[in-house]
């Protein structure tokens, strides 16, 4: 058995880190409009994996995340000024 959490429980920690990145673009051929935005996100997780169940293909899990995201892209105000 494993301390965990200043308790004896059978289990893993796990910490890591989390960058995602996403674009969307969209094309009004009719108005003549082309827009996009982004988002790029930054964080860092950890989890507490339960390992006191003998069940296969069971992962008990609980985690937390803290991470900043970051906005670019288009305002639609700004469409018809360009």
């Amino acid at each position: 058995m494993k301390e965990a959490f200043g308790m004896f429980l059978p289990g893993v920690v796990s910490l890591g880190g989390y960058l995602g990145y996403k674009r969307f673009t969209y094309n009004n051929d009719f108005f003549g409009n082309d827009y996009s935005w982004s988002y790029t996100i930054i964080g860092v997780r950890g989890a507490y994996h339960y390992t006191g169940l003998d069940v296969d293909n069971l992962d008990v899990y609980g985690g937390v995340m803290a991470s900043v995201r970051l906005l670019g892209g288009d305002e639609f105000s700004d469409l018809n000024s360009r």
